[in-house]
């Protein structure tokens, strides 16, 4: 997503220097690992004028590109690369360095996915991981319009532990907060500060889970973000000005169990925005996803994936984003042809802000 042009310059060369550098360590580590993930999706929707797959639409869906080099037994580098074709640009959605001190605690600096929730940690980019063709709308990606911090660029800390037969994993994370912006689209959009900080205040994310010895099939856990989001200066929503500056305060708990290859697995999401000038009363929302699988054979696996989300009237974060209540049901079935191509077809049931209508797609998705 372009967010200016000089800005896009210099993610550009950026990246350019990440890929040299990655590259040129190869010689010394002997683990270079080079990965890519692509897709081609066709969408039609039923019932709704105003959708733009109305017609029934091919789409090429971005490249993604997965860098990894293993330094020696303790640094370590990863980089994940989009190449946009709607765009027509090269965005940079991950990249870090890692030093482990001793197994349980790992220190990474760089642009990572912020601790939200399993989903947002367990899937990327790559679409032929994830058991169904979109994320969740509510953990949509920014550029994408997403509602929830996805991204994050600042330092964090992560491990595990054994206690007895339980594992316990934790992700604790400091960096740039959020904003809200117009791009050179004219699209309002969260923006995860990439190059600066447009406030004073640093978010701070969280995510601890665990799974017990008594019930090894069991994962839960529970992550939040806090952080400051102050729109950029100037800011027009439908032609008005806006002056959005909250805190906002996101908790998740989450489940994952599995048994006999059925898998049913879910993030809560608790959004409190408080105006932080004390003017606007607190606005409360929440939504969530549950998906179930069953893994058959390996090769074939149908889901059912649920969610919701539920908008307080007046909150001038979700309205500045154009996101209120929505309601979806998903059912699809996933076949992987081999352990690097699959296809996926779904049918969904959509309720957004009283629009109802029905989407089918399909998409064939591939590592590389």
């Amino acid at each position: 997503m372009v967010f200016g042009g000089d800005f896009q310059v210099k993610k550009i060369l950026s990246l350019l220097v990440i890929v040299f550098v990655v590259i040129s360590l190869k010689e010394d580590a002997g683990a270079f690992e080079f990965k890519g993930f692509a897709n081609i999706d066709f969408e039609t929707v039923k019932g709704s004028d105003n959708n733009e797959h109305k017609y029934g639409s091919f789409i090429v869906g971005g490249m993604d590109l997965y860098i990894s080099e293993v330094i020696n037994d303790r640094l370590d580098i990863l980089g994940e690369i989009l190449i946009d074709p709607e765009e027509g640009l090269i965005d940079l959605e991950r990249f870090h360095v890692g030093y482990i001190f001793v197994d349980a605690i790992k220190i990474r600096a760089g642009r990572f996915h912020t601790p939200l929730g399993f989903w947002n940690i367990s899937y990327h980019h790559g679409a032929q991981l994830q058991p169904t063709i979109d994320r969740p709308e509510i953990l949509k990606f920014e550029d994408d319009g997403g509602v929830l911090p996805t991204h994050t660029i600042g330092i964090n800390a992560v491990g595990r532990f054994k206690a007895g037969d339980s594992v316990f994993m934790y992700d604790i994370m400091l960096g740039n907060g959020d904003q809200i912006i117009e791009d050179d689209n004219n699209d309002i959009l969260l923006y995860p500060n990439v190059d600066s900080d447009n406030n004073s205040n640093k978010s701070i994310a969280f995510s601890f889970s665990a799974k017990p010895g008594f019930l090894q099939n069991l994962k839960v856990g529970i992550s939040g973000n806090y952080q400051r989001v102050h729109s950029k200066e100037g800011l027009l929503v439908d032609g008005s000005p806006v002056d959005i500056d909250i805190l906002q305060t996101i908790i998740v708990p989450a489940f994952l169990f599995n048994v006999n290859g059925f898998e049913i697995g879910g993030d809560y999401f608790y959004i409190r925005n408080k105006d932080k000038n004390g003017i606007d009363e607190d606005k409360i929302n929440n939504g969530y996803y549950i998906l179930l699988t069953y893994s058959l054979n390996e090769q074939w696996m149908p889901y059912v994936l649920t969610e919701s989300r539920n908008v307080e009237a007046g909150d001038k974060y979700f309205s500045a984003l154009s996101s209120g209540d929505l309601n979806e049901t998903i059912v699809g079935i996933k076949y992987n042809t081999n352990y690097r191509s699959c296809i996926k077809a779904e049918g969904r049931l959509v309720d957004d802000d009283n629009d109802k209508y029905n989407e089918y797609a399909i998409q064939w998705a591939v590592s590389f």
